[in-house]
């Protein structure tokens, strides 16, 4: 899947893709798939050189492990999925989670 959603996102035609250019090589930011928070790019608020706020939770393997304080940035994000969750290590943060995307899809059903 890592390598999936990269090719397809390049692809000249495919509804929200990009044309090919280094700038996407240094981050997955303008990728809708997921998002994935890598050491290297975070940084406190304000920092030049951060992407995005520092891992609230834990890094397994150089990827943030999101805890319950990443949740509010999260939601203000485009992506369609964020890697990744640990209902062991933060039971509250996916808890929170599932609770507000449960809210999200009532309150759009309630719109129709």
């Amino acid at each position: 899947s890592s390598f999936l959603w990269a090719t397809i996102q390049r692809i000249p035609g495919v509804p929200g893709s990009t044309w090919p250019n280094h700038k996407f090589d240094m981050t997955d930011m303008n990728a809708i798939a997921r998002m994935v928070k890598w050491p290297w790019h975070e940084g406190s608020q304000g920092s030049l050189q951060a992407v995005y706020p520092e891992c609230k939770g834990h890094h397994v393997r150089s990827v943030c492990v999101y805890g319950a304080g990443d949740l509010q940035w999260l939601i203000e994000q485009h992506h369609l999925f964020a890697n990744k969750f640990d209902a062991d290590t933060d039971p509250i943060a996916v808890y929170c989670l599932e609770k507000y995307l449960r809210q999200k899809a009532l309150n759009e059903l309630d719109l129709v």
